[in-house]
Protein backbone atom coordinates (compact mmCIF):
# COMPACT_ATOMS: atom_id res chain seq x y z
CA UNK A 1 0.00 0.00 0.00
CA UNK A 2 1.79 3.40 -0.77
CA UNK A 3 2.45 5.80 1.86
CA UNK A 4 2.83 9.36 1.39
CA UNK A 5 4.07 12.62 2.50
CA UNK A 6 1.71 15.48 2.30
CA UNK A 7 1.54 17.35 -0.96
CA UNK A 8 -0.14 20.08 -2.27
CA UNK A 9 -1.37 20.33 -5.75
CA UNK A 10 -0.26 17.57 -8.50
CA UNK A 11 2.76 18.16 -10.68
CA UNK A 12 3.25 17.15 -14.04
CA UNK A 13 5.93 14.98 -13.51
CA UNK A 14 6.25 11.90 -11.51
CA UNK A 15 10.26 10.45 -10.44
CA UNK A 16 9.75 6.47 -9.76
CA UNK A 17 13.14 4.84 -8.45
CA UNK A 18 12.81 1.01 -8.76
CA UNK A 19 15.56 -0.91 -7.53
CA UNK A 20 17.94 -2.66 -10.58
CA UNK A 21 20.15 -5.01 -8.43
CA UNK A 22 21.64 -3.54 -5.34
CA UNK A 23 21.06 -0.88 -2.81
CA UNK A 24 24.44 0.70 -1.85
CA UNK A 25 24.04 3.70 -4.15
CA UNK A 26 20.27 4.27 -3.00
CA UNK A 27 21.08 7.48 -0.97
CA UNK A 28 23.67 9.15 -3.59
CA UNK A 29 20.87 8.46 -6.32
CA UNK A 30 18.18 10.37 -4.71
CA UNK A 31 20.60 13.30 -3.43
CA UNK A 32 21.15 13.53 -7.84
CA UNK A 33 17.30 13.73 -7.91
CA UNK A 34 16.41 15.68 -5.15
CA UNK A 35 19.17 18.32 -6.23
CA UNK A 36 17.28 19.13 -9.56
CA UNK A 37 16.34 22.56 -9.15
CA UNK A 38 13.46 21.83 -12.37
CA UNK A 39 10.82 20.46 -13.17
CA UNK A 40 8.40 20.26 -9.76
CA UNK A 41 8.11 16.77 -9.57
CA UNK A 42 6.20 13.71 -7.23
CA UNK A 43 8.82 11.15 -5.97
CA UNK A 44 7.94 7.39 -6.03
CA UNK A 45 9.75 4.84 -4.70
CA UNK A 46 9.27 1.06 -5.24
CA UNK A 47 10.87 -0.41 -2.06
CA UNK A 48 10.95 -4.60 -2.87
CA UNK A 49 13.91 -5.35 -0.19
CA UNK A 50 15.81 -2.80 1.21
CA UNK A 51 17.79 -3.21 3.91
CA UNK A 52 16.83 -1.61 6.95
CA UNK A 53 19.77 0.56 7.42
CA UNK A 54 19.45 1.90 3.72
CA UNK A 55 15.75 2.17 3.87
CA UNK A 56 16.61 4.72 7.49
CA UNK A 57 19.12 6.71 5.73
CA UNK A 58 16.92 7.06 2.70
CA UNK A 59 13.92 8.12 4.98
CA UNK A 60 15.76 10.77 7.06
CA UNK A 61 17.14 12.19 3.89
CA UNK A 62 13.97 12.45 2.75
CA UNK A 63 12.27 13.59 5.94
CA UNK A 64 9.94 16.77 4.88
CA UNK A 65 10.24 16.79 1.87
CA UNK A 66 6.53 17.12 -0.35
CA UNK A 67 5.23 14.70 -2.67
CA UNK A 68 7.26 11.61 -1.82
CA UNK A 69 5.49 8.16 -1.95
CA UNK A 70 6.81 4.93 -0.51
CA UNK A 71 5.15 1.93 -2.22
CA UNK A 72 5.74 -1.98 -0.53
CA UNK A 73 6.17 -5.01 -2.36
CA UNK A 74 6.28 -8.20 0.00
CA UNK A 75 8.35 -10.03 -2.58
CA UNK A 76 11.64 -8.52 -4.62
CA UNK A 77 11.09 -7.55 -7.65
CA UNK A 78 12.21 -7.33 -11.58
CA UNK A 79 12.71 -3.63 -12.59
CA UNK A 80 9.13 -3.89 -15.28
CA UNK A 81 7.35 -5.58 -12.47
CA UNK A 82 8.60 -2.93 -9.72
CA UNK A 83 7.39 -0.02 -12.34
CA UNK A 84 3.96 -2.10 -13.45
CA UNK A 85 3.70 -2.09 -9.58
CA UNK A 86 4.27 2.24 -9.54
CA UNK A 87 2.22 3.32 -12.45
CA UNK A 88 -0.64 2.35 -10.56
CA UNK A 89 -1.11 4.76 -8.93
CA UNK A 90 0.87 7.55 -10.86
CA UNK A 91 -1.48 10.12 -12.08
CA UNK A 92 1.01 12.47 -13.48
CA UNK A 93 1.14 12.78 -17.29
CA UNK A 94 4.94 12.26 -17.63
CA UNK A 95 7.01 9.47 -15.60
CA UNK A 96 10.27 9.64 -15.19
CA UNK A 97 11.83 5.81 -14.33
CA UNK A 98 15.62 6.12 -12.32
CA UNK A 99 17.13 2.53 -11.69
CA UNK A 100 18.51 3.56 -8.32
CA UNK A 101 22.09 2.80 -9.28
CA UNK A 102 22.34 5.50 -11.69
CA UNK A 103 23.60 9.13 -10.94
CA UNK A 104 21.86 11.06 -13.10
CA UNK A 105 24.15 14.81 -14.30
CA UNK A 106 22.54 18.53 -12.97
CA UNK A 107 19.47 19.39 -15.42
CA UNK A 108 18.81 15.79 -15.93
CA UNK A 109 15.05 16.19 -15.38
CA UNK A 110 14.56 19.64 -17.37
CA UNK A 111 16.54 18.94 -20.24
CA UNK A 112 14.57 15.39 -20.69
CA UNK A 113 11.00 16.98 -19.16
CA UNK A 114 11.74 19.94 -22.01
CA UNK A 115 12.81 17.82 -25.34
CA UNK A 116 8.71 15.62 -24.37
CA UNK A 117 7.24 19.22 -24.50
CA UNK A 118 9.02 20.67 -27.27
CA UNK A 119 8.32 18.01 -29.21
CA UNK A 120 5.16 16.10 -28.00
CA UNK A 121 7.11 12.88 -28.24
CA UNK A 122 6.17 9.44 -26.49
CA UNK A 123 9.58 8.67 -24.82
CA UNK A 124 12.70 10.64 -24.21
CA UNK A 125 15.79 8.50 -23.81
CA UNK A 126 19.38 10.21 -22.19
CA UNK A 127 22.64 9.64 -23.12
CA UNK A 128 23.55 6.59 -20.95
CA UNK A 129 27.27 5.86 -19.07
CA UNK A 130 28.75 3.21 -17.38
CA UNK A 131 31.31 3.38 -14.51
CA UNK A 132 33.14 0.50 -12.97
CA UNK A 133 35.41 0.75 -10.14
CA UNK A 134 38.65 2.70 -10.67
CA UNK A 135 37.24 3.66 -14.44
CA UNK A 136 36.07 6.21 -16.31
CA UNK A 137 32.64 6.58 -17.62
CA UNK A 138 32.03 5.86 -21.15
CA UNK A 139 28.67 5.34 -23.26
CA UNK A 140 26.86 2.20 -22.27
CA UNK A 141 26.97 -0.43 -25.10
CA UNK A 142 27.74 1.69 -27.93
CA UNK A 143 28.70 4.88 -28.61
CA UNK A 144 25.30 6.47 -28.75
CA UNK A 145 24.42 4.96 -24.86
CA UNK A 146 22.44 2.33 -26.09
CA UNK A 147 20.59 3.85 -28.92
CA UNK A 148 22.26 2.59 -31.96
CA UNK A 149 19.91 0.15 -34.30
CA UNK A 150 16.91 0.36 -35.92
CA UNK A 151 13.95 -2.52 -36.03
CA UNK A 152 12.42 -3.77 -39.56
CA UNK A 153 9.51 -5.97 -40.06
CA UNK A 154 10.55 -8.63 -42.69
CA UNK A 155 8.08 -9.85 -45.21
CA UNK A 156 7.32 -13.32 -43.57
CA UNK A 157 6.53 -11.25 -40.29
CA UNK A 158 10.01 -11.54 -38.41
CA UNK A 159 11.67 -8.60 -37.21
CA UNK A 160 15.06 -7.38 -38.18
CA UNK A 161 17.49 -5.59 -35.70
CA UNK A 162 20.00 -3.65 -37.26
CA UNK A 163 22.44 -3.11 -34.53
CA UNK A 164 25.12 0.15 -35.91
CA UNK A 165 22.59 2.24 -37.87
CA UNK A 166 20.90 5.68 -36.59
CA UNK A 167 17.17 6.78 -38.24
CA UNK A 168 17.77 10.11 -39.79
CA UNK A 169 17.47 13.23 -37.81
CA UNK A 170 13.98 15.29 -37.75
CA UNK A 171 14.54 18.82 -37.37
CA UNK A 172 17.52 18.43 -35.40
CA UNK A 173 16.16 15.84 -33.58
CA UNK A 174 17.23 12.13 -32.94
CA UNK A 175 14.48 9.58 -33.42
CA UNK A 176 15.60 6.43 -32.12
CA UNK A 177 14.08 2.88 -32.12
CA UNK A 178 16.67 1.72 -29.72
CA UNK A 179 17.30 2.93 -25.76
CA UNK A 180 18.15 1.81 -21.77
CA UNK A 181 15.47 1.31 -19.35
CA UNK A 182 18.66 2.66 -16.92
CA UNK A 183 16.87 6.13 -16.76
CA UNK A 184 13.93 6.65 -19.05
CA UNK A 185 11.17 9.69 -19.47
CA UNK A 186 7.69 7.98 -20.73
CA UNK A 187 4.24 9.89 -21.33
CA UNK A 188 2.26 8.24 -18.65
CA UNK A 189 -0.71 6.72 -21.17
CA UNK A 190 2.27 5.99 -23.74
CA UNK A 191 3.71 3.47 -20.88
CA UNK A 192 0.40 2.20 -19.86
CA UNK A 193 -0.67 1.69 -23.36
CA UNK A 194 2.47 -0.92 -23.65
CA UNK A 195 2.33 -2.53 -20.31
CA UNK A 196 2.14 -4.45 -18.48
CA UNK A 197 5.42 -5.00 -18.51
CA UNK A 198 6.70 -8.72 -18.60
CA UNK A 199 8.94 -10.28 -15.82
CA UNK A 200 12.57 -10.43 -17.77
CA UNK A 201 15.66 -10.16 -15.92
CA UNK A 202 17.20 -9.74 -19.50
CA UNK A 203 16.71 -7.99 -22.90
CA UNK A 204 13.71 -6.35 -20.93
CA UNK A 205 14.89 -3.56 -22.43
CA UNK A 206 15.02 -4.72 -25.87
CA UNK A 207 11.58 -5.69 -25.15
CA UNK A 208 10.37 -2.30 -24.31
CA UNK A 209 12.18 -1.01 -27.22
CA UNK A 210 10.21 -3.41 -29.25
CA UNK A 211 6.52 -2.68 -27.72
CA UNK A 212 6.84 0.69 -28.45
CA UNK A 213 8.51 0.88 -32.04
CA UNK A 214 5.38 -1.93 -32.58
CA UNK A 215 3.02 0.64 -31.36
CA UNK A 216 4.33 3.38 -33.38
CA UNK A 217 5.56 5.91 -30.67
CA UNK A 218 7.93 8.24 -31.13
CA UNK A 219 11.20 8.37 -29.07
CA UNK A 220 13.80 10.66 -28.82
CA UNK A 221 17.20 11.10 -27.94
CA UNK A 222 18.71 13.64 -25.55
CA UNK A 223 22.21 13.25 -25.51
CA UNK A 224 22.52 16.56 -22.92
CA UNK A 225 20.76 14.60 -20.74
CA UNK A 226 22.95 12.32 -19.10
CA UNK A 227 22.74 9.36 -16.78
CA UNK A 228 25.50 7.18 -15.24
CA UNK A 229 25.18 3.59 -14.91
CA UNK A 230 27.52 2.10 -11.74
CA UNK A 231 28.46 -0.66 -11.67
CA UNK A 232 30.39 -2.82 -8.96
CA UNK A 233 31.02 -3.83 -5.90
CA UNK A 234 28.52 -6.15 -4.73
CA UNK A 235 28.17 -5.79 -0.45
CA UNK A 236 27.21 -8.74 1.87
CA UNK A 237 23.64 -7.41 2.25
CA UNK A 238 22.73 -7.25 -1.40
CA UNK A 239 24.34 -10.71 -2.20
CA UNK A 240 20.80 -11.95 -2.23
CA UNK A 241 18.78 -9.59 -4.67
CA UNK A 242 21.39 -9.30 -6.85
CA UNK A 243 21.36 -13.24 -7.24
CA UNK A 244 17.44 -12.98 -7.94
CA UNK A 245 18.13 -10.36 -10.18
CA UNK A 246 20.61 -11.81 -11.99
CA UNK A 247 19.07 -15.42 -11.96
CA UNK A 248 21.27 -17.27 -14.95
CA UNK A 249 17.88 -19.73 -15.76
CA UNK A 250 15.34 -17.06 -15.98
CA UNK A 251 18.09 -14.67 -18.18
CA UNK A 252 17.91 -17.91 -20.61
CA UNK A 253 14.05 -17.89 -20.37
CA UNK A 254 14.17 -14.26 -21.17
CA UNK A 255 16.14 -13.98 -24.02
CA UNK A 256 14.05 -17.21 -25.51
CA UNK A 257 10.73 -15.37 -25.16
CA UNK A 258 11.75 -11.95 -26.24
CA UNK A 259 13.04 -13.23 -29.22
CA UNK A 260 10.01 -15.71 -29.88
CA UNK A 261 7.55 -12.61 -28.80
CA UNK A 262 8.82 -10.44 -31.27
CA UNK A 263 10.05 -13.35 -34.36
CA UNK A 264 13.54 -11.84 -33.82
CA UNK A 265 15.70 -13.00 -36.99
CA UNK A 266 18.75 -12.64 -34.94
CA UNK A 267 19.04 -12.01 -31.35
CA UNK A 268 21.48 -9.86 -30.09
CA UNK A 269 23.64 -12.06 -27.44
CA UNK A 270 22.94 -11.23 -23.97
CA UNK A 271 24.27 -14.00 -21.84
CA UNK A 272 27.98 -13.15 -21.89
CA UNK A 273 26.70 -9.75 -20.27
CA UNK A 274 24.73 -12.15 -17.13
CA UNK A 275 27.56 -13.98 -16.88
CA UNK A 276 30.22 -11.17 -16.08
CA UNK A 277 27.10 -10.03 -13.39
CA UNK A 278 27.02 -13.58 -12.21
CA UNK A 279 31.00 -13.64 -11.45
CA UNK A 280 30.43 -10.50 -8.71
CA UNK A 281 28.84 -13.11 -6.66
CA UNK A 282 32.40 -15.00 -5.98
CA UNK A 283 33.10 -14.52 -2.63
CA UNK A 284 36.65 -12.89 -2.77
CA UNK A 285 34.82 -10.35 -4.50
CA UNK A 286 31.94 -9.58 -2.26
CA UNK A 287 32.58 -6.72 -0.04
CA UNK A 288 31.43 -5.80 3.98
CA UNK A 289 28.21 -3.64 4.01
CA UNK A 290 29.14 0.46 4.04
CA UNK A 291 28.07 2.28 7.09
CA UNK A 292 24.56 3.33 6.08
CA UNK A 293 25.19 7.18 6.73
CA UNK A 294 27.99 6.33 4.13
CA UNK A 295 25.41 4.62 1.75
CA UNK A 296 26.89 5.89 -2.10
CA UNK A 297 29.58 8.44 -0.48
CA UNK A 298 32.10 6.65 -2.52
CA UNK A 299 30.15 6.25 -5.68
CA UNK A 300 30.11 10.50 -5.95
CA UNK A 301 31.75 11.94 -9.11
Amino acid sequence: MPTASPAEGLPDLAVVLVIREKFSLALECLRRICAETGPVFTLRIVDCGYPAPVRAAMEAFLAGRPRVVWIESPRPLLPGEALNLALASVREPLLCQIQNDVLIEPGFLARMVATQRETGCDIVAPLTLDLAPGGEAKPHRDEGGGTLGIFEREPDGRVAIFERRRLPEEAGRIRVHRFETHALLLRTEALRALGPLPALNSREHLDLALRAWNAGCRVLFEPRAVATYVLAPIHRSEVAFFRFRWDLALARRSHAEVKAAWRIRRMPRAMAFVARHRALLEEARVLPDPDSVGCGKAARL
